[in-house]
């Protein structure tokens, strides 16, 4: 047979707000301990139903002003037409190289002039594999400030 409550809703409700005020986070064990009677379960029950009544409505959707709106359509279009003209494409490959000096660590930029064509992957008695852009192939190519020479297998078509 169930027993009465010790404890009413408005109890627990009351005790919540004022550790809700008092910034402390209302639990179902701080509450307890500060009624100092009921059994946790039944203190949980109210807590949740306190917890309900404290959810706040959403505010209405914010509406962006109309020449924002049309910037982000227009950029989202252009990020999709660029990004559909380009899937499959292969941008960067794993290329044989060569240096003229010795060979540099693993992770060095390879520079065309200022612009960022890859980096080193591995190295060893002035040969190497870089991780390299396909579109910054021609032009002289350097490493760490020595020249670096791009070894194309004739197998590979870079056309395309």
């Amino acid at each position: 047979m169930a027993r009465d409550a010790t404890i009413s809703q408005q109890e627990v409700d009351a005790v919540a707000e004022q550790l809700r005020v008092g910034g402390e986070r209302p639990t179902a064990r701080a509450v307890r301990e500060r009624l100092g009677r009921g059994s946790m379960a039944t203190v949980l029950r109210y807590l949740q139903v306190w917890q309900a009544g404290q959810a706040r409505p959403v505010d209405s959707a914010v509406a962006l002003p109309p020449a924002l709106q049309r910037s982000l359509v227009d950029f989202v279009g252009q990020e999709v037409t660029s990004r559909m003209k380009r899937r499959g494409k292969v941008k960067s490959r794993l290329l044989p190289v060569s240096f003229d000096g010795t060979a540099p660590s693993f992770g060095q930029e390879v520079l065309r002039g200022d612009l960022r064509a890859g980096e080193i992957r591995s190295s060893c008695d002035g040969r190497g594999m870089a991780l390299l852009r396909l579109d910054r192939l021609d032009g002289s190519l350097s490493v760490e400030g020595q020249g670096v020479q791009v070894h194309i297998p004739d197998w590979l078509e870079l056309a395309g």
